[in-house]
């Protein structure tokens, strides 16, 4: 036991690659990505798919005697909460050595680059002990019947670390705290090294240097390239996508952890990203946007009601079929209808004919063709000129049943008061554009912020989200998506 890590209440746990799914080699389906481990640990950081790891804490269901919550808190999540530790970078190798709150049940995934979840649901609960250190070989195939994570019984494991000591790791280096270089220990993963070396922006100026620690996660995700030597080949451009760049004014979206957390080495055992969609995901879509200096308010578009030119209020169809204002859903009134819009299916709507509302009872076809991609009626006329659909197969329009003077009953078309047929309505179903599956199955959402094709696509949104924006929407869906994340903040 580390009595040092022991004080901090945490314990460190260290992976040894999560490239390892018992014993094989996996590349979570980036089947582009270099085929084997050491070309993946040598490879530039844009050509690896693993580069975050993501610490999850199941949330804490309270009994009713000590809170009587709705089910509706949970939203659309399947009754599942959860809360982030923070985030950690995996190694060029695939491994990770980081600090983790002891005594709490938590589990992990593997991001890309982007900050959303690569790797499958990781089910299974670990728990580390004040000063613990807990090592794994890597993943597990939960398909698969290799034990795992018990010692002894694993698979062996695929990174062996370092070759030999007294050599940097391929096209790479790293320096001790004077800024002189230091190589590894044969056996010791990148993870591991790294924990007793530095990067220096100079090297040789030690006060270019980053301070020599144990990895500790940041609840922000911060890609330096600290591994590559700058003599082989150019160190990658750096980001960072965090809670205080959600926008330039804090108050306009309020960051989901406390401002101790977000601080760059605030983070403690104690820190917790709690994301509840009213609090931290509605606001995205009602801050003000200036491009340009004109205005692009999400629900400016995405809203049933807008105003013209003169000031009155129209009725329109919100954007793209997707409605996200802060009223309360006509599916469930304890969420927004935003929430629902974003993560349900839901019906086509259009203009009513008084363009006084909208309507999910969308006509077949219409006698006055607009921009609702509704077709033209095409109307047959018998001998005397009159609209008919006799010898029609299936009939477009409304038929009632007449009877004759004879007692014959038959089928004649229903006239509006313009003696044209009416057409016959359907509902037509619109898919959801985000996923409980997570931010990498919620690609129609996120492929609007990444590309734009003018001849298909009527709005630019490159750059009216930035990347803070975006990762915080990515964990959001990472983690299930839940309403609340807090069963205590549901309730009034």
């Amino acid at each position: 036991m580390d009595t040092q890590l022991a004080q901090e209440a945490v314990g460190v746990l260290h992976i040894r690659s999560v490239y390892d799914v018992d014993g094989v080699f996996g590349r979570y389906g980036f089947n582009n990505a270099p085929a084997n481990l050491a070309a993946m640990a040598a490879a530039p950081a844009s050509q690896r798919p693993a580069r975050f790891l993501r610490l999850i804490k199941a949330v804490s269901m309270p009994d009713n005697d000590t809170l009587d919550f709705e089910g509706s808190a949970f939203g659309v999540s399947g009754g599942v909460m959860r809360e982030i530790l923070g985030y950690a970078p995996i190694e060029p190798d695939g491994s990770v050595k980081v600090k983790v709150p002891a005594d709490v049940a938590f589990t992990i995934e593997i991001l890309d680059a982007n900050g959303r979840r690569i790797s499958a649901l990781h089910n299974n609960w670990l728990q580390l002990r004040p000063g613990e250190v807990r090592e794994c070989n890597g993943c597990h195939n939960n398909q698969n019947d290799v034990a795992h994570g018990r010692t002894g019984a694993e698979a062996a494991a695929l990174n062996l670390g370092a070759e030999t000591s007294g050599l940097q790791f391929l096209n790479t280096l790293r320096f001790d705290a004077l800024g002189t270089p230091i190589t590894p220990n044969m056996g010791e993963t990148m993870a591991e090294f790294a924990t007793r070396s530095t990067f220096c922006e100079t090297p040789g100026n030690p006060t270019s240097c980053a301070p020599i620690a144990q990895r500790q996660p940041s609840v922000d995700i911060v890609f330096n390239d600290e591994w590559t030597d700058a003599a082989v080949r150019a160190k990658e451009t750096s980001f960072e996508y965090r809670y205080s760049a959600l926008a330039e004014d804090p108050a306009q979206i309020h960051a989901p952890t406390s401002e101790a957390c977000i601080d760059p080495d605030g983070w403690s055992s104690l820190c917790r990203v709690i994301i509840n969609y009213e609090t931290h995901i509605q606001p995205l879509w009602e801050r003000s946007r200036l491009v340009d200096a004109v205005e692009r308010q999400c629900i400016g578009c995405h809203s049933r009601n807008t105003t013209d030119i003169n000031g009155n209020s129209l009725v329109q169809v919100p954007a793209g079929q997707l409605e996200l204002t802060n009223q309360p859903s006509d599916v469930n009134n304890d969420h927004m209808t935003a929430y629902r819009e974003l993560l349900s299916a839901d019906l086509r709507q259009i203009l009513t004919d008084d363009m006084a509302g909208l309507t999910d009872n969308i006509p077949v076809c219409e006698f006055v063709v607009d921009e609702d991609a509704i077709p033209e009626c095409v109307v047959t006329l018998d001998l005397d000129g009159n609209p008919t659909c006799e010898g029609v197969v299936d009939c477009p329009f409304v038929q009632q049943e007449v009877t004759d003077e004879l007692g014959v009953v038959e089928l004649v078309l229903v006239l509006d008061t313009d003696g044209n047929p009416i057409p016959l309505t359907r509902q037509i179903g619109v898919s959801p554009s985000m996923s409980t599956g997570g931010a990498r199955a919620s690609a129609r959402f996120f492929n609007r912020f990444a590309n734009f094709d003018a001849a298909t696509d009527t709005v630019d949104h490159r750059g009216l989200l930035n990347v803070s924006e975006l990762k915080l929407l990515s964990e959001w869906l990472d983690i299930r998506a839940a309403y609340y994340n807090n069963p205590f903040d549901s309730v009034d």
